[in-house]
């Protein structure tokens, strides 16, 4: 699907290594002051040593294009949340920091609001670092809601709260 010079696809294996370099690209810029240093370099060599093996059978992940160039990469699927079952989860969502304040998170957000409703979803969810108010504004500007759910990740222990967008119309 394409929208204003983006491109949004399944990602292929192809896209294993600059949808990782996306990936760790944004990482660095959004955790960096709230996750350890050395969390971040480590989870990254990690992403970047496997990312050929994710991306062997890439189902659920997506990426955005301009002019050949992925700038955007997440994964989208149906939730595990067993309270909020009929709702598709936004589990990965990444724009390369290059690219931020462009309009591209927003059109990437649509176009997953759109993989929703394609789906027959009745709703999207996602989790973000409770501390990320950046990312918080931003998804909370995409018309999602902060319920208050928590999930703590491991290593480090970080807490996750659960956004929810109930009422959505796809955009595309």
């Amino acid at each position: 699907m394409q929208t204003c010079n983006l491109t949004f696809r399944p990602a292929t294996p192809a896209d294993a290594v600059p949808a990782t370099e996306v990936h760790c690209r944004s990482w660095l810029a959004a955790y960096t002051g709230l996750i350890a240093d050395e969390v971040i370099a480590e989870k990254n060599a990690v992403r970047r040593a496997t990312a050929q093996e994710r991306y062997a059978k890439p189902d659920n992940i997506y990426v955005g294009e301009r002019a050949g160039e992925i700038v955007c990469a997440g994964a989208f699927l149906p939730t595990e949340d067993e309270d909020l079952a009929d709702y598709f989860e936004v589990k990965v969502f990444y724009v390369d920091p290059d690219h931020f304040r462009q309009g591209i998170g927003r059109q990437f957000m649509d176009y997953a609001l759109y993989l929703a409703r394609a789906g027959g979803y009745s709703g999207v969810l996602l989790y973000v670092l409770e501390d990320n108010h950046n990312a918080r504004r931003f998804y909370e500007s995409c018309g999602f809601v902060c319920e208050g759910k928590c999930k703590v990740q491991n290593l480090p222990p970080l807490k996750n709260i659960r956004y929810v967008k109930r009422d959505f119309i796809a955009k595309l």
